[in-house]
């Protein structure tokens, strides 16, 4: 896939590690009228072990690749958080990381989830993921809020 860019669309990438509140976002945004996708689900990738991320998502890239290709005019927001995602970084017209304190994040937290686990990934792979984004955003606010503060960051562009 070529990049090829046009003043009609605009293609905005939301990533963050479990329980920033991605999944909230999108819902907000869809009401709003925007066009989302939300890329957390095995509809979109599959897992592989990763020297950095350990046992981690991947977006099955000929699907990505098809998504972002199709969309011809308006906005688009995706989300995910996959360890291949970076690959895609100069598709997007802005890449967005959500975070929250530790305190938030694991109030928010399915018991299912390793507090451990999501310490260290939170301590190792938080940093990597600030690596090339627009926009790093804290989730620790009213969702009204915080999706009219995500506009008007994607606002920017033009």
């Amino acid at each position: 896939m070529s990049k090829t860019k046009n003043n009609e669309t605009n293609i905005v990438f939301i990533t963050g590690m479990a329980s920033t509140g991605k999944s909230t976002i999108l819902k907000e945004l869809s009401l709003r009228g925007y066009h989302v996708v939300d890329t957390d689900s095995r509809d979109w990738c599959y897992y592989e072990k990763d020297s950095n991320w350990g046992l981690g998502a991947l977006w099955d890239e000929e699907k990505i690749n098809i998504l972002l290709e199709n969309q011809k005019t308006g906005t688009l927001f995706i989300a995910g958080y996959v360890v291949n995602q970076r690959r895609f970084y100069d598709y997007f017209d802005r890449i967005i990381l959500l975070t929250a304190p530790l305190s938030v994040l694991q109030s928010r937290m399915n018991v299912e989830q390793d507090w451990e686990v999501f310490l260290n990934y939170k301590e190792r792979i938080e940093p990597i993921l600030q690596v090339g984004v627009d926009h790093i955003v804290d989730t620790n606010q009213e969702i009204k809020g915080l999706v009219d503060k995500i506009e008007s960051l994607v606002q920017e562009k033009n």
